[in-house]
């Protein structure tokens, strides 16, 4: 039987932060989705903004920076809210 993974603080914390620098129009088309090892996949519509990992002793993420190319950067959760304007930078011109 798979893990089951519960919301933790710094799941809670870096996805607060994405909502709050969305508008209105935007978080309605958010969906999250969770992957088998902890990680929670980030979709706009139907287009993938990347993946961010905060289960378990490695925490990492993933941050799309153009249709064919991405970057993988380790951390914690602190990191990755510095980072979360280039996912939004990323969305606002590729998923349209």
């Amino acid at each position: 039987m798979p893990k089951q993974y519960t919301w933790n603080e710094d799941e809670r914390k870096y996805f607060q932060c994405l909502d709050s620098k969305l508008s209105d129009i935007e978080k309605k088309h958010i969906s999250l989705k969770r992957l088998s090892n902890g990680s929670i996949e980030t979709y706009y519509k139907t287009y993938p903004l990347g993946k961010i990992k905060l289960q378990g002793r490695k925490h990492s993420m993933q941050i799309l920076k153009s249709l064919y190319d991405y970057d993988v950067i380790e951390g914690n959760v602190n990191d990755f809210i510095d980072r979360i304007d280039d996912v939004l930078k990323y969305m606002r011109k590729y998923c349209k």
